[in-house]
């Protein structure tokens, strides 16, 4: 591993107290990376999931019943977790969002203006039987070509 290198320190943590890095890393996105969660793994875990329940499998979120999965995923709840944890951690956001770089965020920045306040889905756009759709999925129109995944 030659070139640069960019040490991984936990927050209360640093090379001018003489403390050694967590890790040792040569590319500088991979970085941002781990210290935005590097922090978040070590959080107690917000969701968890019962997957024994007589309607399928319950998602709670700090104990409280916030919803149904077809089944227990185990990466969907490490991802849920770490999610979470990046949701209430400034700092992880800021390394994160650095990490994804200027074209990610001019997108993202575009996106929240479209759309800055996400509401509920209504009866009908929930579908037959109740259903969830993306709330931001939709058709494409006669002469569209391609997948589009967000309505802009």
């Amino acid at each position: 591993m030659g070139g640069e290198r960019y040490g991984l320190f936990r927050l209360w943590e640093s090379p001018e107290d003489g403390d050694e890095p967590f890790g040792t890393l040569t590319d500088r996105d991979t970085a941002l990376l781990a210290a935005a969660f590097l922090p978040l793994v070590d959080r107690a875990r917000s969701f968890s999931v019962d997957p024994e329940d007589a309607g399928g499998p319950l998602l709670y979120r700090d104990g409280r019943a916030v919803g149904r999965i077809r089944y227990g995923n185990p990466e969907l709840m490490e991802a849920l977790n770490l999610a979470d944890g990046l949701a209430r951690s400034p700092a992880s956001i800021a390394s994160f969002l650095e990490a994804a770089g200027a074209a990610a965020l001019e997108l993202a920045g575009k996106i929240l203006v479209r759309n800055p306040h996400p509401q509920p889905l209504s009866q009908k756009e929930r579908g037959e039987g109740g259903r969830l759709r993306n709330p931001h999925a939709r058709p494409l129109s006669q002469g569209e070509r391609g997948v589009r995944g967000v309505q802009g």
